[in-house]
């Protein structure tokens, strides 16, 4: 499984998966672009065994829907990579998930731990899951921002 794998990082890790003749399900907030992404993928690979779900990764239902829904497909998870992140820095303004939370930290830090977590059942049931996690250099951009520990939203 891999949290935006619609495009860029994400969308090249599930065409190499998919190459590989791997079962490859791609989260995706967009069911058009999650539909037309697993049409190339399947299309570059044929494989057939490239599916979308919906996901996402700043809401704590969505994220539990989808990890529902995999767990009644799915007696095992592979290799989970959390792909999926939000980094806007042209926002000024904290903006709010419908959770209450500010979307970068439920994006990119809790929305993959509450995943991991509700795939856990799955991991442990294969013999050598590996969980990967994509980050960025983006913040290099700003090295004088700083994470305010007591308050990281």
């Amino acid at each position: 499984m891999i949290t935006g794998g619609n495009s860029g990082i994400g969308k090249c890790a599930a065409l190499q998966l998919a190459a590989l003749g791997c079962t490859v399900i791609i989260g995706v907030r967009n069911a058009e672009r999650g539909e037309k992404a697993i049409q190339e993928i399947i299309q570059k690979t044929a494989n057939q065994r490239v599916k979308w779900i919906p996901l996402d990764v700043s809401s704590q239902s969505a994220i539990k829907l989808a990890a529902q829904n995999f767990m009644q497909t799915h007696s095992r998870l592979d290799v989970l990579i959390h792909n999926a992140a939000d980094f806007d820095i042209s926002r000024k303004k904290p903006d709010k998930t419908m959770d209450g939370i500010e979307r970068t930290w439920a994006t990119n830090h809790l929305g993959p731990v509450l995943l991991t977590h509700y795939l856990m059942e799955a991991l442990k049931a294969s013999e050598q899951a590996r969980i990967i996690t994509i980050a960025s250099k983006g913040l290099l951009m700003h090295p004088k921002l700083q994470v305010h520990v007591n308050d990281p939203e």
